[in-house]
């Protein structure tokens, strides 16, 4: 099918009309060559705008596949397998099964379809025929009744009213001479009745384009919502794809279905016709499709524009559909639920982990989690973490597999604004000790500002005392040489896990959880205990300190931070580096022995 515009024109035979496709010589199912037929195409045209019109008093767009279905599962020798594969399953299964799964296709389709109708609201044929040709033509400045928003001339099919033209056509006085005229079908006033019936046809002739209108009974008029995209075809494609999903075939069963309408039965209603026999046939459920499609163009109920993109979108909505319903009666429809690791009302600032449990979900599931409508954060993970929270932000996650996506309930967040609680803190890092219960003021060192009393700034988190020990605040503190950090949090108090991050230090966990809502101090340096695991080093008597060394964040002190230190020694750093394991201000041999012993020694984070 095409995709872009300037492939329409061909694709619909756009002077000529009629079905693009070439028919089949042999039917698919049976293997039998079909009997050839040939319809006059005024006739085919017309039969088809009013079999596909499913207007007032009609089984109705959706509904029309719906009779399909019946014809499908009523067909003589129909086996009915799910799928076309398996076990056969009895009338009843069979029925409520594809009555769900075709119902919910023509649901979804109608969401979806409207949803764009609202959003671009485009006008019918009927407002843009009109109004073009009031405007006048685009195709030549140079002629009369020229305006760039015109109708752009066709020769035989798109002219200026002109002095040959018949008095009919040129009005009295010859008041329409250079107005659009279009050849078309020429409405009710060329049809006489005998009481409500049609005692002839229309027919087609030169017409005022302002007295277009489309081939339709004159009592229906054009829907009175936007075109883009067309109805008919999103529900058509959307049913075609279910019905081709549910029996597991293409094609209608025995490869042929029909519609017959005999000569001059009034099926026309409005004028007389069809003149000969048409027989409506499709082989396969997507010929049915593109008929109800092509149905609207040649009604004038839609241009080719809104068609299209409905095939497109119908195809996805059938097969996604069908998809979730199957999910449903094998039990494995995919379900989300979201929580989070705070309760309502949560302190502004506070980090926020929100976690969402997907059952059924396939392999390879995306979780993306929306904040007030707007995506902020999709991954294959299922938890999604931030501090960026207002009063009353509504969280989703929606979790995308098996073709379809399922969003969770919302989750409402409400805060409050917390005190700020004082945590002193005492620590050493193993590199940066000086002797005396001393670190060096290593950023002066590095050359960052030039305070003697600050060693650097360190990275503090408090993480919940209950797994999965989430993280609930995070900030950076100046670490001072006499080993104290000055920390204060906004948070619910509480007894949390203190967690230390330095740039070239192993990841530290306090050993227990610290009470946080009251001044409180906690000495890291004061007893390898303080740590936990008693992940500590001690640089001196009874001083205990984080091990340094850890230069690639992956809570191991191994090779491979020595090949980094390695390979920053030999470039010659210096300054701010997180490879100054001394806090010298230089990368240099010096550097060496405390990452080789830690390595020697196996030094990995500890932490519940």
């Amino acid at each position: 099918y095409p995709t872009t515009p300037s492939q329409w024109m061909t694709f619909y035979n756009t002077t000529n009309g009629g079905n693009f496709g070439t028919g089949y010589t042999v039917n698919p199912v049976t293997g039998m060559p079909y009997i050839p037929q040939l319809v006059k195409r005024g006739d085919y045209t017309r039969v088809v705008s009013q079999f596909w019109a499913d207007g007032p008093n009609s089984e109705t767009p959706p509904g029309h596949w719906h009779v399909f279905l019946n014809t499908v599962s009523d067909y003589p020798g129909f086996v009915k397998k799910i799928g076309g594969v398996g076990p056969v399953v009895s009338d009843l299964e069979w029925d409520v099964k594809s009555y769900f799964s075709l119902g919910a296709s023509m649901h979804d389709a109608a969401i979806a379809c409207w949803g764009l109708k609202g959003w671009y609201d485009t006008p019918r044929p009927i407002s843009m025929i009109r109004k073009m040709a009031a405007l006048g033509q685009c195709s030549n400045p140079a002629l009369p009744h020229y305006h760039a928003g015109g109708l752009p001339l066709l020769t035989g099919y798109v002219e200026l009213v002109t002095l040959s033209d018949p008095a009919s056509l040129r009005g009295p006085g010859n008041i329409n001479v250079n107005k659009i005229k279009l050849k078309a079908w020429k409405g009710f006033s060329y049809i006489a009745y005998s009481g409500s019936t049609p005692l002839n046809a229309a027919g087609v002739g030169w017409i005022l384009a302002d007295d277009w209108m489309p081939y339709q009974r004159e009592t229906f008029v054009t829907p009175p919502f936007a075109g883009y995209v067309s109805g008919h075809s999103t529900y058509s494609r959307a049913g075609a794809l279910c019905l081709t999903n549910l029996t597991g075939s293409p094609y209608f069963p025995g490869g042929l279905a029909e519609f017959t309408v005999d000569a001059y039965s009034n099926y026309l209603g409005f004028e007389e016709g069809p003149s000969t026999e048409v027989k409506l046939q499709w082989a396969s459920y997507k010929d049915a499709s593109d008929e109800a499609s092509l149905s609207r163009i040649w009604g004038g109920i839609h241009p080719p524009f809104d068609d299209m993109p409905a095939r497109l979108m119908g195809e996805q909505i059938g097969n996604e559909v069908y998809s979730k319903a199957k999910a449903y009666w094998e039990n494995q429809v995919m379900t989300v639920e979201i929580s989070k690791n705070l309760s309502n009302p949560v302190c502004v600032g506070s980090y926020i982990t929100f976690s969402a449990a997907a059952s059924n979900a396939p392999e390879n599931a995306i979780y993306q989690w929306r904040k007030n409508g707007i995506i902020v954060y999709s991954s294959s993970e299922s938890t999604y973490q931030t501090n960026n929270i207002t009063e009353g932000d509504i969280f989703v996650c929606e979790v995308t597999g098996n073709g379809y996506k399922i969003g969770s309930l919302p989750d409402t967040v409400h805060t409050q604004v917390c005190p700020a609680s004082a945590l002193n803190l005492k620590l050493m890092i193993q590199g940066f000790y000086n002797g005396s219960g001393l670190m060096k003021n290593v950023l002066e060192n590095q050359g960052v500002g030039n305070n003697s009393t600050l060693t650097d700034s360190v990275e503090v988190e408090l993480h919940k005392a209950s797994y999965p020990y989430e993280m609930i605040a995070k900030q950076a503190f100046a670490l001072y040489t006499d080993c104290h950090i000055n920390a204060s949090f906004t948070c619910e108090a509480s007894s949390y896990y203190v967690v230390i991050k330095h740039r070239n230090a192993l990841e530290t966990w306090s050993s227990v959880p610290v009470p946080i809502g009251t001044s409180t101090v906690y000495d890291f340096s004061a007893a390898a205990s303080n740590a936990y695991g008693g992940n500590m080093i001690e640089v001196d008597n009874n001083i205990w300190a984080l091990y340094s060394g850890e230069l690639n964040n992956d809570q191991n002190i191994d090779l491979l931070d020595y090949s980094i230190l390695d390979a920053d020694i030999s470039s010659f750093l210096y300054g701010h580096s997180a490879s100054d394991i001394n806090g010298d201000g230089n990368v240099d041999l010096l550097d060496f022995p405390i990452v080789e012993g830690n390595v020697s020694n196996f030094i990995f984070s500890n932490h519940p």
